[in-house]
Order: structure tokens, then C-alpha cells, then sequence
């Protein structure tokens, strides 16, 4: 079985490239990291090199080794003979997102936080890696009137003709003759739809380069249609019944969890009396007074599941004991996972935090809002 050679760039704590790594197909072969945290996090879980950029202009990309530094530092030549088939990342995206409100000050591309991007196509232009998976928040897609969307599906669909007007935004040399990309895919997935416990949405954009398809479209079609049913999660029923915090965090599916379910919401009994706040009383109205401390209806009705047969309610959670499964987490609660990084350890948060936490609501009103939404939500 072939093992993929990925170069990483934007890495951060390297959440991607653990995906990638766990399918047991590709292998990180270079990375790059402005924020040394990060970058330390990365190289203790994915068996990188650190090494800091020090003083240079310039410090050459080398195999096995998570650069932490600008990328706009960083010499991509250098993995020229390292056989890189992947490029993958995704710039930092504060000025594509929404979140920062009105257009005026969603500058995208006009910026140069938002032309990071153009070093990721150099990336591609100097490496000309088989294949790309590039992904960035949805309000890039609307960011500039959709303008930052265009220009960057452009400048990987038509690299041969871009790269001239690209190299001279980020003052770049060589590269002359780059091969452009087929776009496979691009689109805002959910993930809760994979089997993620959260309400996350992200955009991806995958590119395969165009020589490896050319004469081919019925090769091309196929593999737009095989990425297209895998992002979507066509053949699961996360969709409709998103895996739960609460059964990650206990390793075990929501039917088996009621006596579990039960202690945790009982925690909140009569905290609206101890508030005596309107907004705490309104929350009493709307959710509590309606729980039924059943896990399984209880989830049904907060995630708006109002007609479901006994059977499609069994295969949905069956699947989620699949993906449990898979993960190692079946039969194993969180607080035993004992993860090498630590991660899994109880925090030691002072006791002011810790009794400002137990009174954050467990369940959401509504199944329709957007962000976190409880333990019985696809969110965490």
C-alpha cells in the first residue's frame, strides 16, 4: 500500500495532518508554524523536528523538520527530492471570516494576512505535489463580495497563467512552468455529518494536478463523485443524528448512557433559583420543564428529530458505536484514555473557574442555532 508524502503548511497544532496521518496512508514530511507553541504541540504528536528560523531572511525547508517561523521565510526548494505528493493546509483566516462582521472590514485578499494564501500556492508552484487539500472558514467563500473565492480557485485551476501575477504579490523567483490543478472539490462541509461531536463547518477545496487527469474525464467525474459522497457523509445518518459529546466523553452510545445523562443534568436542578435571574428563569421555561431525562428523547427532540422509526433510531446509533470504535473509545471514558499528550488529564482550573463552569447550560433551546449545543447536540 502506497504511503503518501505530505508537506504542511499554516500546521498549528497539526489537527489536519493527524487526520490525514491516523488513515495510516500518508506520512508528514515537512511543516510550517508561525506560533512556537503550536509548533511544539505539533512536533511532540507527529514526530517532527522543531526548529526555530533564528535570524535568516531565508532558511531552507528540509525533510523531517517543523519550521516555526513565517512562511514567507521559507524556501520550499529545499524538499525538491522529497517526493512531496500532498500540499495541505490553510492560511490564517481572520480576514476572510465572517465573524468579523461587514465587508468593509472583511478585507480578504486586500491585505496581507489574506495573501498568505499566495504562499501556499507557491508551495504548489515550486513542489508541483500530486494533489492539494486546502481548507479555510466559510465567509472566505462571500469574503470581498466573493472575489477572494475566485481569485484563489483561479489561481489553482490556471497556475501555468497565474503564477507570474502571484510571484510578483509575494516578491517570489522560479517555479516558472507550474502545472495547474483540476479542482475535485470545493465546498463548505459540516462536519457533524462525518461523525464529529461538534457543529463545525470548514471550507475544502481539493486539487489533483491536471496532467495526472489529462484524457481522462470519466477518471476525473469519477473522482469528483466519490470525494463529493464521502464529504457529505452520504451513507451515515450523522446529519440527522449527530454523534454526541456525551458519548465521546463516556465511550459508550446515547442508549446505554441514561443513569449517566441523568447525573449530569440533575446538576442544574434549581440553579435558576439560586440566580434569580430572567434570563436563568426563562431557561427553567424552555428547557429544563421540558427534559424528560431520557437520553435518547431528549436528544431526538433538541436536535428537531420529530418522525423516526425504532429501526433507523438503532442503525444511527449503531453507527455511532462504529465510529467510537474506530476511534478506541468504545468502552473507554475520557478520563482513561490517557493520551500521550496529556490532553485527556483533568485540567487543575482554579476553583472560582470550576464553579463558573458548572453553571453553563447543557442543552441549547433550539436545534437550529448556530455554535455550541449541548451534550445532546452535535456540538460540543
Amino acid at each position: 500500500m502506497k504511503v503518501y508524502r505530505v508537506a504542511s503548511l499554516f500546521s498549528g497544532a497539526g489537527g489536519l495532518d493527524l487526520g490525514l496521518v491516523q488513515t495510516g496512508r500518508f506520512r508528514i514530511v515537512f511543516a510550517n508554524e508561525l506560533r512556537v507553541p503550536a509548533a511544539m504541540t505539533y512536533a511532540r504528536n507527529l514526530g517532527l523536528k522543531l526548529e526555530l528560523c533564528g535570524g535568516e531572511l531565508e532558511v531552507q525547508a528540509r525533510p523531517g523538520v517543523i519550521l516555526a517561523c513565517d512562511v514567507a521565510r521559507v524556501d520550499f526548494a529545499g524538499l525538491s527530492d522529497a517526493g512531496v505528493d500532498v500540499v495541505a493546509g490553510g492560511p490564517p483566516c481572520q480576514d476572510f471570516s465572517i465573524v468579523r462582521g461587514p465587508d468593509w472590514d472583511r478585507r480578504g485578499i486586500e491585505v496581507r494576512r489574506g495573501r498568505l494564501y499566495a504562499h501556499f500556492v507557491r508551495a504548489l508552484a515550486t513542489l508541483q505535489p500530486k494533489a492539494f487539500v486546502f481548507e479555510n472558514v466559510p465567509g472566505l467563500v462571500s469574503a470581498n463580495k466573493g472575489l477572494a473565492y475566485k481569485v484563489i480557485l483561479d489561481d489553482f485551476a490556471n497556475l501555468k497563467l497565474r503564477w507570474d501575477e502571484v510571484r510578483r504579490l509575494i516578491k517570489a523567483d522560479g517555479a516558472d512552468g507550474a502545472e495547474g490543478y483540476e479542482i475535485i472539490f470545493s465546498g463548505i462541509v459540516h462536519f457533524s455529518s462525518l461523525g464529529v461531536p461538534q457543529k463545525r463547518e470548514r471550507l475544502i477545496i481539493v486539487g489533483v494536478r491536471k496532467d495526472l487527469l489529462r484524457g481522462s474525464t470519466a477518471a476525473l467525474w469519477r473522482l469528483r463523485g466519490r470525494l463529493e459522497a464521502a464529504l457529505r457523509g452520504r451513507g451515515w445518518l450523522f446529519r440527522k443524528y449527530p454523534l454526541t459529546p456525551i458519548e465521546v466523553f463516556e465511550g459508550d452510545r446515547l442508549d446505554r448512557l441514561d443513569d449517566k445523562y441523568r447525573e449530569v443534568m440533575r446538576k442544574w436542578e434549581g440553579l435558576w433559583r439560586e440566580l434569580g435571574t430572567q434570563r436563568a428563569l426563562e431557561w427553567k421555561r424552555r428547557v429544563w420543564d421540558r427534559l424528560t431525562f431520557s437520553a435518547v428523547e431528549d436528544y431526538l427532540r433538541v436536535n428537531g428529530v420529530e418522525r423516526a422509526s425504532p429501526e433507523e433510531i438503532e442503525e444511527a446509533l449503531r453507527q455511532h458505536e462504529a465510529v467510537l470504535r474506530e476511534l478506541g473509545y468504545l468502552g473507554r471514558p475520557v478520563d482513561r484514555l490517557m493520551l500521550p499528550d496529556s490532553t485527556t488529564e483533568p485540567p487543575r482550573e482554579d476553583p472560582v473557574v470550576v464553579e463558573r463552569m458548572k453553571r453553563i447550560p447543557r442543552v441549547r433551546t433550539t436545534s437550529s442555532s448556530g455554535g455550541r449545543g449541548g451534550r445532546l447536540r452535535g456540538g460540543a
